[in-house]
């Protein structure tokens, strides 16, 4: 019912201010398609683009890609990255944070139906263990290599990649969230092949433009500021 609520009520936002004549920015969405949260996502980066006045076309890119187009100039801007995302990687010279949390997902663990669910950090990485995640995820991989870390990461090229190789024995557990949680995941659960945990932690995502948009952030923090204080001041069911 929330989620409802809230595209209804950014879809009420009026513009903040924008200039006259709209100009078209190229967004990143860094959720994949299908999943449980890319409708409410892509909502409400709609509804936060329309308010800051801009009219928005939006793509699904592969991590390498989409720093690509950042660091050449040709996307405006990525919706759903971790907020360390940036510094970590070394991107802030194209990379500019909007220091206001877009939309939180929940982190969780897949093991094989017949293995015990994982349900915090410590276990997860306590022992050797085969994980699988998406290539390129940052706080997976900030995690599997803390230094008390057991784990070993295994890298992967797609999200529904990891739940196959977890049916065949090639990885132990699969690191997944609810940007990525889709049909194909709770197929498998119903089928009796793999069960996920409890939620390990919530994780907020973040905005960042282009630093050469750089001029535009003041009217998307304002933008995200009143989709929040909208949202906030709607009862919910």
């Amino acid at each position: 019912m929330r989620r409802l609520v809230l595209a209804l009520c950014l879809a009420a936002l009026g513009p903040a201010g924008a200039p006259e004549a709209q100009e078209t920015l190229v967004f990143n969405i860094d959720t994949r398609p299908g999943s449980e949260q890319y409708g409410m996502v892509r909502a409400y980066a709609e509804a936060i683009c329309a308010h800051a006045g801009f009219q928005c076309r939006f793509l699904s890119l592969p991590l390498e890609r989409a720093v690509e187009l950042m660091r050449a100039g040709k996307l405006d801007g990525e919706f759903g990255r971790v907020r360390e995302f940036a510094e970590a990687k070394g991107l802030t010279d194209s990379y500019l944070l909007i220091d206001y949390p877009f939309v939180p997902a929940d982190i969780f663990v897949l093991t094989p139906a017949d293995q015990p669910s994982i349900g915090d950090w410590s276990t997860l990485t306590g022992r050797k263990r085969r994980v699988g995640y998406l290539r390129g995820t940052y706080y997976y991989e900030h995690k599997l290599a803390a230094p008390d870390s057991l784990a070993v990461g295994v890298p992967l090229d797609s999200t529904g990649q990891c739940p196959r190789m977890l049916v065949t024995r090639r990885v132990e557990a699969c690191l997944t969230d609810g940007w990525s949680w889709g049909v194909d995941f709770q197929d498998l659960i119903e089928q009796g092949a793999i069960r996920r945990g409890p939620s390990l932690e919530m994780v907020e995502s973040y905005l960042f433009l282009n630093t050469s948009r750089a001029s535009f952030a003041p009217l998307f923090l304002a933008a995200m500021a009143a989709a929040k204080m909208q949202t906030a001041a709607t009862p919910t069911q």
